[in-house]
């Protein structure tokens, strides 16, 4: 049915963002509906066995530029890759191997609040007087289950950063955290942040059982990290949290893109052309959907794209700087 609906998105983007607009301005809709399940569940041509899935997965990122020496961003579900008969602990060991020594495997691990307004509240609750915590070491991620395996592995570094954080381990793990909560009201994904850092340094994206488009942080730095550029007024709302690392403590304010744009976010019509103009490899594998995607790729796309706000569409004109459409 979701395989349906997608085609269906993709036809026109002003489709997909209009059902989206009836979806977030509907509490019962958005209380009541769970988000789809976005992984795939079609039949694949390929002729794989249960035993071998794995290794076929890591072959075909291989063929795909994931090599010895890579930064590797893994989106992921951990349901999705029960199938292979690996351990979540055997997942993350199958692509350190693939790095090797010299590579840096990269996670985002978004930490779980509590007290954060969920469904229609998240849109039109008034949060400026909220402070959230954020223990790095503690603060368990709601983006899956081997990010939060990855935070246990012995040199693993998580960002600071409350918003979009990432966990990494290997030779780059410590430098792309470092500067995460410099500056002023900083983005989670700006100029100093870890998404930024990935897109400099020649990082590749995966995702292993999860819709690349809908799980694609990245997509954000063409926001974050070129404010100054980009079209729409009204983007971001401030936030309040206190920052905990071992001994280190920090009440920061950060922004965040306000939750009302995700409604304006046409991720079928980004995948739909991000495989048209080959940026985008996909392929079934044993029934997962595994994708591979570079991201500064991503990020020259998006950025070429950046007087219609793209992927974004439908903002109000009122809304836009410049009369830019």
């Amino acid at each position: 049915m979701m395989g349906i609906l997608s085609k269906f998105f993709e036809l026109s983007p002003y489709i997909e963002v209009i059902i989206r607009r009836i979806y977030w301005g509907s509490p019962m809709l958005i209380n009541l509906i769970s988000k789809h399940n976005t992984h795939s569940k079609g039949k694949t041509t390929d002729v794989i066995t249960e035993n071998n899935a794995y290794k076929n997965i890591l072959d075909y990122l291989q063929k795909n530029g994931v090599k010895d020496g890579s930064l590797l961003i893994v989106h992921s579900s951990a349901e999705a890759l029960k199938s292979t008969g690996k351990s979540p602990k055997d997942l993350i060991n199958g692509l350190i191997d693939l790095l090797g020594p010299d590579g840096t495997l990269a996670m985002p691990a978004f930490p779980k609040y509590k007290e954060e307004p969920s469904g229609f509240e998240r849109i039109n609750a008034d949060v400026s007087d909220l402070v959230l915590e954020y223990n790095v070491e503690k603060s368990i991620p709601w983006t899956g289950l081997l990010p939060y395996k990855l935070m246990k592995y012995p040199g693993s570094v998580r960002s600071r950063h409350p918003l979009n954080s990432m966990v990494a381990l290997g030779p780059l793990a410590r430098p792309m955290m470092e500067k995460n909560l410099e500056g002023e009201r900083v983005l989670p994904c700006g100029v100093n942040s870890s998404w930024n850092f990935c897109v400099e340094n020649n990082a590749k994206i995966i995702a292993l059982g999860v819709d690349m488009a809908h799980s694609l942080t990245m997509i954000h730095v063409a926001e974050d990290s070129y404010e100054c550029l980009w079209p729409v007024v009204g983007w971001y709302r401030d936030r309040r949290y206190t920052v905990i690392d071992k001994e280190f403590k920090r009440e920061v304010v950060v922004r965040e893109r306000h939750p009302k744009w995700a409604a304006y976010y046409a991720e079928r019509t980004l995948s739909k052309d991000l495989k048209k103009n080959k940026l985008l490899a996909s392929r079934v594998i044993d029934g997962i959907l595994v994708e591979v995607l570079a991201a500064g790729d991503l990020l020259d796309f998006l950025n070429a794209r950046k007087n219609t706000a793209y992927p974004y569409f439908m903002v109000p004109l009122s809304r836009k700087k410049n009369g830019s459409n």
